[in-house]
């Protein structure tokens, strides 16, 4: 298993993670029509879930991908891996695992960049905290080092991790959408040292 002693925190090279939900347009599976999807991914729960409409967050959810089971995310490239229902001006990304493939695209390239790489990070993030919860309950793993084990584990359930809401983001702030996700999770951060500082 990867070592972390020397680091401050564990998490350090996935800070800040934050959960990330916004609306994107998705491809109907037969490629006849498109419509909005409403996303959601929380790395510490492992999940992409798909919701017909903000309106349905987060209660009715439409379908749910575990992120350990996603097998393939990432821009299609126009040329490489256009699907005859890809128009001119659409940016796409593609999530699949093996029980479902979902299109999803937008008219704006770094929102699509940005969340191919949130998801990746997600499921870096998810696959390292699980390891984390296999090593803890190994048999073989000794008694001196359960506490630490749940130590850590119990510090990642307590976390309030940011939530960014792309639906915000606007190109006219003149940045990036990872700089301004960035912003949004190092704000709520310093809100809540803030507010456990009295």
């Amino acid at each position: 298993m990867k070592q972390h002693g020397s680091m401050k925190k564990p998490y350090k090279s996935f800070f800040p993670i934050k959960r990330l939900k916004g609306t994107v347009k998705k491809h109907h599976r037969t490629g006849l029509n498109s419509y909005a999807r409403f996303l959601y991914v929380n790395p510490i729960e492992g999940v992409l879930i798909s919701y017909q409409s903000q309106q349905k967050f987060p209660h009715s959810p439409s379908y749910t991908i575990k992120l350990s089971e996603i097998k393939e995310c990432g821009v299609l490239i126009q040329d490489k891996s256009s699907k005859w229902f890809f128009k001119k001006g659409q940016y796409h990304f593609i999530v699949r695992s093996d029980n479902k493939t979902s299109y999803f695209y937008h008219d704006n390239l770094d929102m699509i960049n940005y969340w191919t790489a949130e998801i990746h990070q997600a499921k870096e993030f998810n696959g390292w905290y699980k390891s984390l919860q296999n090593t803890r309950y190994d048999q073989d793993l000794k008694q001196e080092f359960m506490a630490k084990y749940d130590f850590i584990i119990d510090s990642i359930i307590s976390v309030n991790l940011p939530e960014c809401d792309l639906d915000q983001y606007s190109p006219k702030l003149k940045i990036d959408a990872a700089k301004y996700a960035r912003n949004v999770a190092e704000s709520f951060e310093a809100n809540q040292t803030q507010t456990i500082n009295g």
